[in-house]
């Protein structure tokens, strides 16, 4: 006991001396910026870490992590003392803050009583800007969950993901339909509930293993004693044994990479504002390049190929349906047939 004592002092020292030296570049530069952000911990206790941002002589711009600060609450007035405490902590003049950083929540951004309204009431000069990382996630959540047909899907590898790690045995039985694989292929990533665009990685590790999934789903469903179990396992094996859900998966993979890059990239220290334009014009030009016909048809081959060899549910096929007959009177109904899909397609609404 008395030597893990005396380590955790030493490692202790050691955060001082890195602390203290960051201050006093922070200090020398005068003006700077304060980020913060709040999350739980192991233990489910809310902590904020705060950073500070300042610009050297030569423009350099700096980025330093100084600490955690444990929280009861994450409410907008215990935020603003938390800032108070370590600015005095680290002798920074709070008449020298001139940038404040964080997430979209309303508790931090709101115009009305929001943390950055409340240091701007103390010095106006503290201007507020949104993290842009945060706001592209934002931007793609939103856009996924306004198209059903790719919502869907991304709940159905969540819960194909949560079925297979809940348990261990599940997830061994699966692993063993793996054996020949690395494991940092073979092993599933559950998907990130808040950050969407880290969700290629999930993807990719579906992609990956696809065909390995299926063998598993269909025999842990037919030799599991548990009925729900087993009715569960059917039920994802008959969603995922389909080439429409494969390239659904593709696609979202491919698109969510590309995104998935440029959040890294805006989340480098010595990101500048003019760099941010340019990265989201790169993105945009980067999906616009995919969603044209060449580009559709050479990952839509791939689909296709890739499908055809795991011996995947075909593509549904086009129905004709007939005109209902209550508008017959507008003509004859046998003029009136128009393409549709079917009904239990999950392409329906797509064409």
């Amino acid at each position: 006991m008395l030597i893990v004592e005396q380590m955790n002092e030493i490692l202790g020292l050691f955060a001082r001396q890195v602390t203290d030296s960051l201050v006093e570049d922070v200090q020398k530069n005068i003006h700077y910026g304060v980020l913060m952000d709040e999350s739980r911990d192991i233990a489910n206790k809310e902590q904020v870490s705060i950073n500070f941002r300042y610009v050297d002589d030569d423009l350099e711009i700096h980025e330093g992590f100084v600490g955690f600060y444990e929280t009861a609450n994450t409410d907008a007035e215990t935020l603003l003392n938390v800032v108070k405490d370590a600015l005095i902590r680290f002798n920074l003049p709070f008449s020298n803050l001139r940038g404040q950083c964080y997430d979209g929540a309303s508790n931090m951004r709101g115009d009305e009583t929001g943390l950055q309204t409340r240091i701007r009431g103390l010095e106006n000069r503290a201007l507020f800007a949104h993290c842009v990382a945060h706001g592209l996630n934002s931007t793609a959540q939103d856009a996924i969950k306004l198209i059903p047909l790719v919502r869907d899907t991304l709940s159905e590898v969540n819960e194909l993901i949560v079925f297979i790690k809940a348990s261990p045995k599940r997830e061994n039985l699966y692993l063993h339909e793996t054996d020949d694989s690395p494991p940092s292929t073979s092993k599933l990533r559950p998907l990130c509930p808040t950050r969407w665009t880290c969700r290629h990685k999930s993807l990719q590790s579906v992609i990956q293993n696809y065909s390995k999934i299926l063998t598993f789903l269909e025999e842990f469903s037919k030799t599991e004693k548990d009925a729900k179990n087993a009715a569960k396992a059917s039920g994802l094996y008959r969603y995922f044994d389909s080439t429409e859900t494969y390239i659904l998966v593709k696609f979202l993979y491919v698109l969510l990479g590309h995104v998935e890059i440029a959040n890294t990239s805006m989340q480098k220290r010595s990101l500048h504002f003019r760099d941010t334009l340019n990265i989201l014009e790169y993105l945009k030009n980067i999906i616009d390049g995919i969603r044209n016909d060449e580009k559709f048809e050479q990952v839509w081959k791939e689909c296709i190929d890739a499908a055809e060899k795991m011996d995947l549910a075909p593509l549904q096929e086009e129905r004709i349906r007939r005109r209902n007959s209550r508008f017959e009177h507008y003509g004859s109904a046998a003029t009136h047939f128009h393409q549709a899909r079917r009904k239990n397609s999950k392409w329906c609404g797509m064409g």
